[in-house]
């Protein structure tokens, strides 16, 4: 179903499922309710997938863009391919009283260069947190892989508590059929 949220960078309000344009990549969509609560889980995270041992953190490194042969065209690729043309991550919050809780100097590493990929759920009636990270309370982080063909590949939601590891190996899982 369709989900609104309002895009950080600009404030403006868009469909979460129809935001990143398809070019043929995977849309990995974190979902922490309380950007706050859940920072030190992406920061440890992000440490994981950039000390390339994984799977998951090989696949991200190997798919790096390579921009000499991007084309220019209208819906400016950039902002959706900064890192790797397989994947487009982006992160859903829910800020308490509709303010930003966080800049994006706060971002962990693997998510700074998609800041056009960092939205504000703002708890109205098609919120993200209930249409598609359902039962998402604040001290757990929710995980949708979207295929290539817009369909929800896999979700899965870990306790801010837990390694983060869990994370990359859930990752690594789902895309080692991918020989990059």
């Amino acid at each position: 179903p369709p989900v609104n949220v309002l895009r950080y960078v600009d404030s403006n309000p868009v469909q979460l499922e129809t935001v990143t344009p398809a070019f043929g990549q995977f849309h990995i969509c974190f979902g922490a309710k309380n950007f706050a609560k859940s920072q030190e889980f992406l920061q440890n995270f992000s440490a994981i997938v950039e000390q390339h041992q994984s799977k998951f953190s090989k696949i991200y490194h190997q798919t790096n863009v390579d921009e000499s042969n991007m084309k220019l065209d209208l819906l400016n690729h950039k902002r959706y391919t900064p890192v790797s043309s397989l994947f487009t991550i982006s992160l859903v919050t829910a800020p308490k009283k509709h303010n930003n809780e966080f800049e994006l100097e706060d971002l962990p590493k693997i998510f700074k260069p998609y800041r056009w990929s960092v939205y504000l759920d703002l708890q109205n009636s098609r919120s993200a947190f209930q249409t598609w990270f359902k039962n998402k309370n604040e001290s757990e982080v929710g995980i949708i892989i979207l295929r290539p063909d817009g369909y929800v590949g896999c979700s899965n939601s870990f306790k801010v508590t837990d390694s983060p590891q869990g994370v990359v190996d859930w990752l690594s899982d789902y895309f080692e059929v991918l020989d990059c």
